[in-house]
């Protein structure tokens, strides 16, 4: 018999169906495994929510590491926002005749020492007389948003905030932007155990970390420069309950980085100047947003820079990009200085301050700022305020 010719290969339909459904099979893993991580960032969100509301209505507090809240709904009735439990808490917790260095936390933390490491070395501290007003505020948080910073440094302002938020028992809220590598002062680090670590003199974000960490694990900080590394959506909730900025040496350094952050300011918000009354900012703030109410000082530190304002009414950034001091008469300069004048004297009162040393010293500062206004409108010598 001959032999049968080959016979071609028909196409089997039953291999493609195969192979489609391995596909599809793929497709719908990929798509619920993105979908699962989007169910749990959003059932982590509806948990912590879940809890807090649960203590709020049980009365009972939100676990804390060391202390309790120092503030609740019921003690404070007449706070509804951040700002005004913050007043509050100044009111109860800082007298400066008592405490002029403003440095005495006793009641108010229980947790490791604000000023020193576990081995008792200093911290170098910017912040030293000005950490009960950063705990007070990080410790006056609702909870429906979270604490900025720019410009931490080491992070001693950021040791401050984090024991703050401690007390609150909220979590992930503390975002602390800096490069992290600019080149330091080895001098500050002067008794501490960093000064002979060859790499604080390359970068010094394992400083922060074992600084704000060792008080608030969850802290987290974003390297880089500022206008290239901030994004909001990193943050838990978007909305900034206290901002703290200390980059702002000059208004051109306000411009670069304020408006990051302003959109998220709210009624209710605090805003601490960490470089304030020797910088241009006072000008700005007291000619722009004092005037008609949108900012109101809360705290100062006797004698240094930062400032501690809480935000009333919105805050229309446009008057930021549009600000000339130009602009201004003398008479209205004259006018808004004698009001800072006024504010340094009324919080003096307010907190009791015995020195009056650190009274005149703050005036000072505002004089020479004073001054440089006064010599670009006109070239004049200095004046006094009021005289």
């Amino acid at each position: 018999m001959p032999p049968k010719p080959p016979q071609k290969r028909r196409f089997d339909i039953r291999w493609l169906v195969i192979v489609l459904c391995f596909f599809c099979l793929g497709v719908s893993v990929s798509n619920f495994t993105g979908s699962f991580q989007s169910f749990k960032r959003r059932g982590a969100l509806l948990k912590e929510s879940f809890q807090e509301s649960f203590h709020s209505l049980s009365n009972t507090s939100p676990p804390t590491v060391g202390i309790a809240p120092l503030h609740s709904p019921q003690k404070y009735p007449g706070a509804i926002s951040t700002a005004d439990t913050y007043v509050k808490l100044l009111e109860q917790w800082v007298s400066l005749d008592q405490d002029p260095d403003g440095t005495n936390l006793t009641g108010l933390w229980r947790g490791p020492s604000l000023f020193v490491y576990d081995d008792q070395t200093k911290i170098p501290a910017q912040a030293r007389r000005h950490c009960k007003s950063l705990f007070l505020a990080a410790s006056a948080l609702t909870g429906d948003g979270v604490v900025v910073e720019f410009g931490p440094w080491i992070g001693h302002s950021s040791r401050c905030l984090g024991a703050g938020l401690n007390t609150t028992g909220l979590e992930q809220r503390l975002y602390s932007y800096d490069s992290f590598n600019d080149p330091i002062n080895r001098n500050k680090l002067k008794g501490t155990k960093y000064f002979d670590n060859p790499r604080s003199a390359r970068e010094f974000r394992f400083i922060w970390e074992e600084t704000a960490r060792a008080v608030y694990p969850s802290a987290k900080a974003i390297e880089g420069r500022i206008e290239r590394v901030f994004n909001a959506r990193e943050w838990l909730l978007p909305l900034v309950e206290v901002f703290v900025i200390d980059t702002a040496k000059t208004h051109e350094h306000l411009l670069a980085t304020g408006p990051l952050v302003w959109k998220y300011l709210a009624v209710g918000s605090i805003i601490c100047f960490m470089d304030f009354v020797k910088t241009p900012q006072v000008e700005l703030v007291y000619s722009q947003f004092v005037p008609d109410g949108s900012l109101e000082l809360a705290y100062l530190d006797f004698c240094a820079s930062p400032w501690v304002f809480v935000v009333r009414k919105p805050l229309p950034w446009v008057r930021v990009l549009q600000y000339d001091p130009q602009h201004y008469t003398q008479d209205q300069w004259e006018s808004w200085f004698k009001v800072i004048h006024e504010d340094v004297d009324r919080i003096a009162s307010k907190f009791r301050v015995a020195d009056a040393e650190s009274v005149e010293c703050v005036k000072g500062h505002v004089q020479r700022r004073h001054d440089q206004v006064l010599k670009s409108l006109t070239g004049s010598k200095s004046w006094r305020i009021g005289g």
